[in-house]
């Protein structure tokens, strides 16, 4: 990761497109950790025995691609509608 010290000297960077994978790398991990921790709550999840953390953790990248082979823009409310409807949830799954 970035350190803010070498963020500062963005613009001494010699080729554009090294300035947009820049960007793009801060795009990626904000979006990761909104959707792993605000979303699934990840951080704060109390499981320190290390293989169950490990597992919840590939479960919700699971969870996350079907969201995004499905292109769900917002998974927080599908997440809710799928707490709501169940059979829903796994007929999506099935699909």
């Amino acid at each position: 990761m970035w350190e803010a010290s070498s963020c500062r000297h963005l613009g001494q960077i010699p080729h554009p497109a090294h300035a947009k994978f820049v960007i793009c790398d801060y795009t990626i991990e904000n979006r990761l950790h909104w959707r792993r921790d605000v979303t699934l709550g990840e951080d704060g999840c109390p499981v320190r025995f290390e293989p169950v953390a490990e597992m919840l953790a590939v479960l919700n990248t699971v969870v996350l691609s079907f969201m995004d082979l499905h292109q769900v823009s917002n998974v927080a409310s599908q997440l809710r509608r799928f707490s709501a409807r169940p059979h829903e949830a796994l007929s999506w799954l099935l699909a």
